[in-house]
């Protein structure tokens, strides 16, 4: 079981690696401390995740969206972890790092 756990973090730090690099933000990271909130939205007319990520309270809309076809769904951080080390690979397109 360690080897496995071993293995999803070394695909994850990979993964998250070549995101910040593609993204232009691997000089600076996102801050996560108490005031961070973890979020998947998904879209509504095909039920697809369409971003994944993590930021400051507030900077987030609470939720809210203008668009009535997207939904955020708030995780906590311990869900969200979960997800990203067993769905990295699928995730890879719409995570935030």
């Amino acid at each position: 079981m360690w080897d496995t756990l071993q293995k999803h973090k070394k695909e994850y730090e990979k993964i998250k690696k070549c995101d910040l690099i593609r993204s232009g933000q691997n000089k600076m990271s996102k801050i996560q401390d108490k005031n961070t909130r973890y979020f998947i939205d998904i879209n509504l007319d095909n039920l697809k995740i369409i971003r994944c990520g993590f930021d400051q309270k507030e900077n987030l809309d609470k939720g809210r969206q203008n668009d009535p076809t997207i939904h955020r769904l708030f995780l906590t951080k311990g869900q969200y972890n979960k997800l990203i080390s067993r769905c990295a690979n699928e995730l890879a397109g719409v995570l935030e790092t």
